[in-house]
């Protein structure tokens, strides 16, 4: 019989049972206990909202590859921000599939899932007030991505041990900057 700090909780497969201040934290209705219970964010947002987020980014304004080829200086066409995100999306829908399929794969995919959408809301919001316009995708990105990504993220260092979590945010960061460099060093 597996020790009490151990024991899998419903739902979660392998992972530990979530502890707070060595005690193990309860589901029950009390607003403080939800609040201190993490509630894994649900996979079919991530594709979801991709979705949403590159249409934002197609048709808001001047579109992403515009803005993003003026402000840069570096030629970024619509056919390549078509297929790059087509790729990303089906990446994405992967990875989402193998959290699905193997729950303990959440090592890696949940923290790297969150630190994609977090890190690309967060650079959208940044490059609109560094470049003192809007750029297309920053509603989304400010508005859906960010939280969801730093949700993700919480979940995950409350449930993954740290390690897990440092692995997937630095997969994470890699993949949203090699995207970013085959966008913008073509």
């Amino acid at each position: 019989m597996a020790a009490p700090d151990t024991k899998a909780t419903p739902g979660l497969g392998w992972y530990p049972r979530p502890v707070s201040r060595g005690r193990p934290l309860e589901s029950t209705t009390s607003s403080a206990s939800w609040w201190a219970a993490p509630r894994r964010p649900p996979l079919a947002l991530f594709p979801l909202t991709y979705a949403f987020h590159v249409a934002e980014e197609a048709w808001a304004g001047e579109s992403f590859p515009v803005w993003a080829s003026r402000l840069s200086g570096v030629p970024f066409t619509r056919e390549e921000f078509v297929v790059l995100n087509g790729v990303a999306f089906v990446a994405m829908c992967v990875a989402v599939a193998v959290q699905w399929r193997w729950p303990g794969a959440a090592r890696v995919v949940m923290p790297a899932l969150g630190t994609i959408v977090a890190s690309n809301g967060a650079l959208h919001v940044v490059a609109s007030i560094g470049s003192a316009t809007c750029s297309p995708g920053v509603i989304s990105g400010a508005m859906v991505w960010l939280p969801l990504g730093l949700w993700t993220l919480r979940w995950a260092a409350r449930i993954l041990p740290a390690q897990h979590v440092w692995n997937g945010c630095g997969l994470g960061l890699l993949a949203h900057g090699a995207l970013s460099a085959v966008a913008f060093f073509n």
